[in-house]
């Protein structure tokens, strides 16, 4: 399987996301979560909360097109503009981003293929990880979010 060119995105072979406390709608305390439960419950949130928001008047939903729009790891919003007398169409791509601790971070870096220390002490050391990574679910399936890491190692090299 790790073969595959999915490899990059091995989480969901070689870890499990565990609760830490009981929840009501997710299970109970050292239960696994399970991808599709935490998409469920996360999708169930995004829904109520923006059905009950009122977009600013600047603001609309363009013609055609439905204000939410579920994709693999979330949604998208639908959203235009005026911008100098035309309509400028906008999406907004909402994931729900699991946050790891820095502790358990490391727990997943390390069984990750090709694992190397160095290169995690340069991340940590030229404080390269981002506060904000962790796991999503797409395709019915947990796999990392390196976004905000990656963002501030691009921005190092230029």
């Amino acid at each position: 399987e790790l073969a595959k060119i999915d490899s990059k995105q091995p989480f969901q072979h070689l870890a499990n996301v565990i609760l830490k406390d009981d929840h009501p709608e997710l299970g109970d305390k050292g239960d696994v979560l399970t991808p599709e439960r935490f998409s469920i419950f996360m999708d169930d949130i995004i829904w109520q909360a923006l059905n009950e928001f009122e977009l600013p008047a600047i603001l609309k939903v363009p013609e055609g097109k439905n204000f939410l729009e579920q994709t693999k790891s979330g949604f998208f919003m639908n959203l235009e503009y005026v911008l100098n007398g035309g309509k400028q169409e906008l999406t907004l791509d909402l994931v729900t981003v699991l946050i790891l601790s820095r502790e358990n971070y490391q727990k997943v870096l390390k069984v990750m293929p090709k694992f190397d220390k160095n290169k995690l002490k340069f991340l940590q050391n030229n404080s390269l990880l981002s506060c904000s990574d962790g796991i999503i679910v797409k395709n019915d399936k947990w796999r990392m979010s390196f976004s905000n890491g990656e963002k501030k190692v691009i921005n190092l090299n230029r």
